[in-house]
């Protein structure tokens, strides 16, 4: 047939009216038997039997029927939509079981999507810049530490040995005071090359990107204003293009205006933070500053053909070169590594997203499984329909089409309850999310996720209904018939058995996952992070170059500031140091150290981080010594170079010797020049966690403030009362000193604790969420599997019951068929707990991940709510009458 005539056929059949084409074919059918009939009666039947014997011998019209419009173009299409109709009304018919059926499948697929919400967001949706899929970071490399700044020389270095990167930029983070009209306010700078922000935006919203020659020192100083500080400090005002604004006592033109929805998404040990508020052209002489003071990330767009790899082997050559070129990098073992953006970015997030998405994926499976149970439930009571429709000429592959159509209607209506609960959790996991997460970028309902919605609730309808749809239409019509409509076969039963036995099992890795991540949550509950974060106030200050232009003003005014807070009402101690506990909004100031008369092949891989501090300032964290003293105000007038240090650098330098009234060769800043000196050890405090809650990440050193009097610097206030009531206090005093200096971050120390523990805090949440689901399905489709059972074999209790059969007899009966596949499934789900545990053996801490009493306590939990999900409905068998249990056989 022409394909024209062909597309007008299948139109035909589609939208002509359906009664006018079944009138057609019950004319051609009936013609059909009449004609047979003549022939019967011609071989000598009477009209009756003949027509009898046409009907048989046409081997059923209502099959012949169906294979005629299967036949007919669009035939198939047709069969399904009426099959699509018939599941509605099923699912109208019975209001109850089709909620509870959605819900199910809402509540599993709403967890996916949420999941892979967060998984597109963070993992595979590209970096909202240009050409994002070639920008790189380029970490400097000092023996164990794999990502560190680089220097000015050696971003320049870089630069002009690269060929395989178009682009080079660098960025450098600090504070800065924003005077003027209005409040004071300390806002977060970036100082980057020109070519940085082209990187990462093709343009400003206003204004332009700045120019080559804006670099470098002695340069008129112009900014770039982040979208939220023009909004919040210059009213959105289009006007702020081409005027000055003052920025720690200097006139700085805007040159433009950064778009609403950019962010610099650096990884977390950069500290970058995504929220900048201002860009500035990098002030510094690169090119003549020291060769070896590291303080740049730097990023690049690699060409268009050029692979990871291939940048890799360049950079290699590069780090070699200069290693070989420059005394200062000698040794130092120096090398460089490239490390795509977007991997960089997530490399933090990526293991807990993946364990939640594979937990997600169990309770999906599970929800899966409880809807596969639920159906074959209602195959028994169908099984009566399912019967005369394949007596009346159904084939197999019919009837199975009609099955699975049921269950697709169900998990689309699943699907649609799942995005609406998928779209709310995905507003909660926004505001749980971890600094990790929160850097990749904004997470939605998009059209990828919408896809992926789609996809698994299609997927989910045919996992869901494939088995009971299979189950029943197994049998012959006579054993449907020798059942006589009293339930499904044993096969059927056994099925179910089954499929609840995988569902505790699912359930069981799903919990043991969900109770490590708590015994995670209580260790780092406990965990000392060697300063005691309770009743202390924190606060940072960025004091300016032209108003403390030297060492001994800045010393001046923190001891001056330091002496005003501790007079403060209720403050038992006040300290100041250039770096908080936790706290990674400020750079890190990090270098080599080793022991006076060390051996130079002995130094390699020593690395420390130093901390310039005033007397006071271990008092004021809570920070413990072992062993000496604290640095005093003689130390600091008189500049002594003494220091003290941590536990770890203790023991590594002398062990099981007195680290006290030794000497170390450590890098000081003076006049704001980096020197080395030596300096005495006066005092050992415990290993204060300045990264990390759980990782001991470098040895620490500290030193007098006037030894390394930074710019940035962070006081801390131990208070005997609330210490957010002492933030006006705190400002007040800071204002008494210097009203234009304003004070940032003033917040409770232990809000850096809580933000450390955010992140396993996010993980645990969802898992026992996950757990939660995952128990309450378990223990519904338990529910269901022995509630099924009292209703098939009522009549055998019945009948036992006349016989003489106890209570508990009755019970016992009904509980051992409902807990022989709990007691398999927790069996089965231990074991494959055993075997999962190691893909999130990384997320854990304080608990190992094959730890017995976790998992023997989710098996104990599962078979207790197994128990329960089952006494139920022994409870109600047990008080059946013989008499009603067998007038209902």
């Amino acid at each position: 047939m022409p394909l024209v005539a062909r597309f007008r056929s299948l139109l035909s059949n589609l939208f002509r009216g359906g009664g006018a084409s079944e009138r057609d074919l019950d004319a051609e059918i009936d013609a059909t038997i009449d004609l047979l009939a003549e022939e019967k009666e011609r071989g000598g039947l009477s009209p009756e039997a003949a027509r009898r014997a046409a009907r048989i011998e046409m081997a059923g019209a209502e099959a012949i029927k169906e294979r005629v419009r299967d036949a007919r173009h669009g035939g198939a299409l047709l069969g399904w939509l009426a099959d699509v109709r018939q599941a509605l009304r099923g699912m109208r018919r019975t209001p109850g079981w089709t909620l509870i059926v959605v819900v199910t499948l809402g509540v599993g697929l709403g967890a996916a999507t949420a999941i892979f919400g967060v998984v597109n967001a963070v993992l595979l949706k590209p970096l909202p810049y240009p050409h994002s899929e070639r920008l790189a970071l380029i970490w400097a490399e000092f023996g164990p530490t794999t990502a560190a700044p680089v220097s000015g020389h050696q971003l320049l270095a870089y630069r002009e040995r690269s060929r395989l990167f178009e682009a080079i930029g660098g960025i450098w983070v600090t504070n800065a005071a924003l005077t003027g009209k209005g409040e004071p306010e300390q806002v977060k700078v970036g100082f980057v090359t020109a070519n940085l922000l082209p990187l990462l935006v093709d343009r400003p919203a206003l204004g332009r990107h700045f120019r080559v020659e804006e670099e470098g020192p002695g340069r008129p100083p112009v900014i770039l204003l982040g979208d939220a500080l023009w909004r919040r400090r210059f009213g959105a005002d289009p006007a702020i293009v081409g005027a000055t604004v003052q920025l720690d006592g200097h006139a700085v033109e805007v040159v433009g205006v950064l778009p609403a929805d950019f962010q610099a998404a650096f990884p977390e040990v950069s500290r970058v933070p995504p929220d900048l508020d201002a860009y500035i052209p990098m002030p510094f002489d690169l090119a003549g500053g020291p060769l070896d003071v590291s303080y740049i990330r730097l990023l690049g767009r690699m060409g268009a053909r050029v692979s990871a790899r291939q940048a890799q082997a360049e950079a290699d050559r590069i780090g070699a070169d200069l290693q070989a070129g420059f005394k200062e990098y000698a040794s130092e073992h120096l090398a460089f590594r490239i490390a795509p953006l977007h991997a960089e970015v997530a490399r933090t997030s990526r293991p807990a997203i993946l364990a939640l998405s594979g937990g997600v994926a169990l309770v999906l499976l599970i929800a899966c499984i409880n809807v596969a149970s639920l159906l074959l439930a209602r195959g028994a009571e169908r099984q009566r329909e399912i019967t005369l429709r394949s007596a009346l000429g159904a084939a197999p592959f019919r009837l199975v089409r009609l099955l699975l159509t049921e269950s697709l209607c169900l998990a689309v209506a699943g699907g649609a309850l799942a995005l609406l609960l998928g779209t709310w959790a995905l507003r909660l996991l926004v505001s749980l999310q971890p600094e990790g997460i929160a850097r990749s970028g904004p997470i939605g309902i998009d059209l990828r996720v919408f896809g992926f919605a789609m996809a698994i609730t299609l997927i989910a309808g045919v996992v869901a209904g494939i088995v009971p749809a299979l189950a029943a239409t197994r049998g012959t019509i006579a054993e449907a018939l020798k059942r006589g409509g009293r339930g499904q076969a044993g096969g059927a039963h056994r099925a179910r058995n089954i499929l609840i036995g995988c569902e505790v099992a699912l359930g069981c890795a799903v919990l043991a996952s969900a109770g490590l991540m708590t015994r995670t949550m209580q260790a780092l509950l406990r965990v000392d992070p060697g300063f005691d974060a309770e009743r202390a106030l924190s606060l940072q200050l960025s004091l300016s170059g032209t108003r403390y232009p030297d060492d001994s003003s800045r010393v001046e005014f923190a001891r001056r500031l330091e002496e005003r807070f501790a007079a403060l009402p209720e403050v038992e101690a006040a300290g100041m140091g250039s770096n908080l506990p936790l706290d990674d909004s400020l750079p890190n100031w990090y270098s080599p150290y080793w022991r006076d008369g060390m051996p130079e092949a002995e130094r390699e891989g020593l690395m420390a981080d130093h901390r310039s501090i005033l007397p006071g300032f271990f008092g004021s964290i809570g920070a413990r010594f072992l062993e000496g003293r604290d640095l005093d105000a003689r130390d600091v007038a008189e500049r002594r170079r003494v220091a003290v240090v941590d536990d770890l650098l203790a023991r590594r330098m002398w062990p099981g010797e007195s680290a006290v009234g030794r000497r170390l060769a450590l890098e000081t800043m003076i006049a704001g020049e980096f020197k080395w000196e030596t300096a005495e050890v006066v005092g050992v405090v415990r290993h204060v966690q300045f990264h990390s809650l759980v990782d001991e990440v470098r040895e620490q050193i500290f030193i007098p403030y006037s030894l390394a009097a930074r710019q940035q610097i962070s006081f801390v206030l131990r208070t005997t009362g609330d210490p957010e009531a002492l933030a006006g206090p705190a400002r007040a005093a800071v204002a008494a000193l210097d009203r234009d200096l304003p004070p940032a971050r003033v917040l409770p120390l232990a809000r850096y604790v809580e933000r450390a523990r955010r992140a396993t805090r996010f993980v645990s949440l969802l898992a026992a969420a996950l757990a939660g689901i995952a128990l309450l399905l378990a223990v519904v489709g338990v529910y269901g599997v022995s509630s099924g059972g009292v209703v098939r074999r009522t009549g055998e209790i019945g009948v036992r019951v006349a016989l003489g059969a106890g209570r508990w007899d009755v019970m016992r009966l009904v509980l051992a068929q409902g807990m022989k596949p709990v007691a398999i499934g927790c069996l089965a789900g231990t074991a494959l707990s055993v075997l999962l545990a190691p893909l999130y053996a990384h997320l854990l801490y304080g608990v190992q991940a094959l730890d017995p009493p976790t998992h023997a306590a989710v098996a104990g939990l599962l078979a207790l709510a197994g128990l329960f999900a089952c006494y139920v409905p022994a409870r109600r068998a047990v008080r059946l009458d013989p008499l009603e249990a067998l007038r209902a056989e």
